[in-house]
């Protein structure tokens, strides 16, 4: 965020920040991770709207389980939070492309993948 007033001053540029969909459903073990990816969401809603205009754009990629080295370096080891095995991740490289993708159209949240995306409007609506 520090280039933001360059790229306001050129009027143009793009920001890819990175949250979770886990957001929306925050769950027991994982609060600190969980909040700070739901800042990093209102952060990048918030600074998308007020780049209106500039020619710069802000997208929040927001991904389900994604297959990684997240799990083993938080000490799940193949699990989730709550130790249900992690199922069905996308790879790493097709969540970074389909960000990429996004953040080039200029599109503010992207959530990869038709999974995720079913499974963010039944977690936004069940609330």
């Amino acid at each position: 965020l520090t280039f933001l007033p360059v790229m306001v001053a050129r009027g143009r540029g793009r920001v890819l920040l990175v949250g979770a969909l886990s957001v929306l459903a925050p769950e027991a073990g994982s609060a600190v991770y969980n909040a700070s990816k739901a800042y990093v969401l209102s952060l990048g809603e918030a600074l998308a709207k007020e780049l209106r205009g500039t020619g710069v754009t802000l997208t929040t990629l927001c991904p389900g389980p994604t297959r990684s080295g997240f799990c083993a370096a938080a000490g799940h080891r193949g699990e989730d939070s709550s130790g249900r095995p992690c199922l069905n991740m996308m790879p790493s490289a097709t969540v970074a492309r389909q960000g990429y993708s996004a953040m080039k159209r200029g599109q503010r949240i992207v959530v990869p993948g038709w999974g995720n995306r079913i499974r963010a409007l039944i977690l936004r609506y069940s609330s």
